[in-house]
Parts: structure tokens; sequence; C-alpha cells
């Protein structure tokens, strides 16, 4: 026996009810992405900035460590700038260099030849430098690196020979 009353496929209500089900599901899908790239992009942002603090610190401590026989400290410690002397026993004249803190960089100028400055990044993504104090054999720094709204302040030393 045949229903003429009744219709063959898919009703009215059903496909309201698959078109919601399907919104929920994409919605749940992209609040779980959303939250996963902001806690990856955080992750990039530490990763970044502890990058940054491995490079200050090693290239400080090769600078000023293991290349350089003084610091010329005439003028006082500066804050953002440290001016390094380096004499050797068979050239009469000094070599000069500075490292200073320059738009959210540290940097290390030195001439090259007579006519030329060269500059090398020490550390980028500064937000504040200084160099505090003096004391021994030590030369003290503070840094605020800041990337991506992820900020750490760190203290360090260099060992001075």
């Amino acid at each position: 026996m045949r229903w003429y009353g009744s219709a063959k496929g898919v009703s009215l209500v059903e496909t309201v009810m698959n078109m919601l089900l399907t919104a929920i599901v994409i919605s749940i899908v992209m609040v779980m992405l959303s939250i996963t790239f902001k806690i990856g992009f955080q992750i990039h942002s530490q990763l970044t900035i502890d990058e940054e603090i491995v490079k200050l610190s090693s290239n400080l401590k090769y600078i000023v460590s293991r290349n350089w026989t003084g610091l010329d400290l005439s003028e006082g410690l500066d804050g953002d700038t440290i001016t390094l002397e380096s004499r050797f026993p068979l050239i009469p004249e000094a070599s000069v260099a500075t490292i200073t803190y320059l738009d959210g960089r540290l940097m290390f100028i030195y001439r090259e030849s007579e006519n030329t400055l060269a500059r090398t990044v020490l550390a980028e993504h500064l937000d504040q430098f200084t160099f505090y104090d003096l004391e021994g054999q030590y030369l003290y720094y503070r840094a605020v690196f800041e990337y991506r709204g992820a900020t750490k302040e760190i203290d360090g030393a260099v060992r001075i020979y």
C-alpha cells in the first residue's frame, strides 16, 4: 500500500538541524585553532627573546673579554655606551671601538679601515639597555627585551681581562 501524503528526501527541519550542527562543529574547531595559534605565537615570541639573550651574552663575552684589552672610562660609565681600547706592544696607536644601544639594537661599531666604520648588531628587540656598574673585573648590564608583546628583563655581567 502506498502513502501519498509523505514525501521522499530530506525535510526542511532536518536540513536546518544539519546546518546548525555543522555550524557548531565549525565554531568549536575555529575556537580551538585560535587558541592554538595564540599559544604558538606566545611560544615563538619567548623563544625569539631567549635567542636574543643568548646572542647578547655570547657576543658581549666574545668582544669584551677576548678581543679588547681595556675600557676607556675616562668620562665615566655612560649608561648605554662603552668605549673599548686595544693596545698591542708593537702598535703605538690604540684601536678604539664602541658598544652602544641604538634604536632597539645593541651595536658594535669599530673602524674597519682608515675611512670606514663597520657596524655589527650584537642583539635586537631591545626595549632598554644600560651598562650600570663596573666592579673589579666585571662590567654589569641590564637589558629589557620586547617582542610581539612578550617582555623579559635580564641582568648580566661580562668579565674584563
